[in-house]
């Protein structure tokens, strides 16, 4: 028998901040079953007792706030529900991240698992891994969905064609849960840098690693930013290559795909790890490279993109083509649960 996913009243999507996961995953899945004029987002719990039927989605996280205020209406509330694209659930996952990380996870997502079982919440995870891994939760799988209009894409890629620039930039946008891949491109950043004095690297870092990538000429770095003005900045579209390492540790085998929309959306292609998730997504030399955990892999990779503008210009073009494919994936599997689960 499928869950009962039909929403009472108003669709409350709770979330620390604006967020990539809200954007990636919720938003759209909720937008195309048609509760578009029923959404709320909030951060914090009204203060006000609440008169109507809803149902709440937590994205991630939850704190000691909405638990009480849960609890508090708890004939109101018709419905809760949890999303997670990280593997929140697996303290033992986090071996390797940063310590502040790894007790965000534990304080905001780890101590609650028992309250969400006894709430009988719904719950739903990102990737094949996560779905198998907790499949005692019977969980709902959600693919990644485009943040833009993927027509915004043929525009990038026109304005690169026209925009003159002597620089050939390369990227990677990494936060605190990626200080290992961070450290370890350091080397084939540097000896890129060597090889070319046009490359310029455009690195989103943590400030633990930033007295080391500050010894590197043509590297420009930024903190991270709030994911709205994140957007924006990828959207510039003048980026060339983006990289996206990562290294065999437990946390990482949970990771989607959604590197790959934001490297389209740069404008530019991407190199992925071979080992990852990303071997089932990207099809090799056609929209973009897969490449083993090496450097010396990572750096011909590199310098096989810089050389060869008709190979970038076609793994552009046929990524622009995958974006398609998967948010009609998406849509599909939108589709199927609908019909599935009874929404």
């Amino acid at each position: 028998m499928g869950k009962r996913l039909s929403f009472k009243g108003d669709i409350w999507v709770v979330e620390e901040a604006p967020n990539p996961t809200t954007e990636y995953y919720i938003l759209p899945a909720l937008k195309f079953w048609g509760y578009s004029d029923r959404i709320k987002i909030l951060n914090y719990p009204p203060e006000k007792t609440i008169r109507e039927k809803i149902s709440i989605i937590f994205v991630r996280y939850i704190t000691k706030d909405w638990v009480d205020f849960v609890e508090r209406n708890k004939d109101l509330v018709k419905k809760i529900l949890y999303f997670m694209d990280d593997d929140l659930f697996d303290v033992r996952s986090g071996r390797g991240l940063p310590l502040r990380y790894i007790k965000k996870i534990f304080f905001k997502a780890y101590i609650w698992k028992k309250w969400l079982l006894k709430s009988k919440a719904i719950f739903m995870v990102s990737t094949p891994y996560l779905a198998e891994k907790y499949n005692y939760l019977d969980p709902i799988l959600i693919p990644p969905y485009p943040f833009y209009e993927i027509e915004n894409l043929m525009l990038i890629k026109n304005k690169k064609e026209n925009f003159n620039i002597d620089n050939f930039i390369i990227f990677y946008h990494g936060t605190s849960s990626h200080l290992k891949e961070i450290c370890w491109l350091y080397e084939v950043i540097k000896y890129v840098i060597q090889l070319n004095k046009k490359v310029i690297f455009e690195l989103i870092y943590d400030k633990k690693v930033f007295k080391k990538l500050k010894t590197l000429e043509k590297v420009i770095m930024f903190l991270p930013m709030r994911w709205n003005i994140y957007k924006e900045f990828l959207l510039r579209g003048i980026r060339d290559i983006g990289l996206v390492p990562q290294l065999n540790y437990p946390f990482n085998l949970a990771r989607s795909y959604t590197k790959f929309f934001e490297i389209v959306a740069s404008g530019g292609v991407g190199i992925y790890s071979e080992e990852s998730y990303y071997k089932e997504i990207i099809s090799n030399e056609i929209d973009g490279l897969l490449v083993r955990s090496k450097k010396e892999d990572w750096i011909e990779a590199i310098l096989l993109l810089i050389k060869d503008e008709s190979l970038r210009k076609n793994l552009y073009l046929n990524s622009i083509k995958k974006v398609e494919l998967l948010k009609s994936i998406a849509e599909d599997t939108y589709k199927k649960i609908l019909s599935e689960v009874q929404l």
